[in-house]
């Protein structure tokens, strides 16, 4: 059949040169709005903001597994609109990109076909 093109591997404390993203977010851009699937729920979903998200998780956060729900996916978008269409959270990438491991692996890293557009909207 032919030779792999892809491996994959873990990589322990391949991040720890980053914060967490999520309350990175949550602390500088607390009103970025998300979507989340109630708890039990799952047709169920409510939008709130990232820091309302957080701050629910914390509160529910017993044993390392909290009850907020599931969060859709949040784009590193810096509006409400589709990712396609938005500025990107420039900061954020540069933590990203700070990352040598991350940084390969981004859809805009030097292997990519993509640029990368700026344009800040917070």
């Amino acid at each position: 059949m032919g030779d792999a093109y892809h491996v994959f591997g873990i990589i322990h404390d391949g991040t720890s040169n980053i914060p967490n993203v999520l309350r990175y977010i949550a602390s500088n851009f607390p009103k970025t709005p998300i979507v989340r699937k109630v708890f039990g729920q799952t047709r169920l979903t409510q939008s709130m903001s990232i820091e309302k998200f957080v701050d629910i998780a914390d509160k529910t956060l017993e044993f390392n597994t909290h009850r907020a729900g599931t969060m859709d996916a949040m784009t590193l978008v810096g509006c409400q609109k589709a990712e396609e269409t938005g500025g990107y959270f420039e900061d954020v990438l540069k933590l990203l990109d700070g990352n040598h491991w991350l940084k390969e692996a981004s859809p805009f890293s030097c292997e990519s076909t993509r640029e990368r557009k700026i344009v800040t909207i917070f």
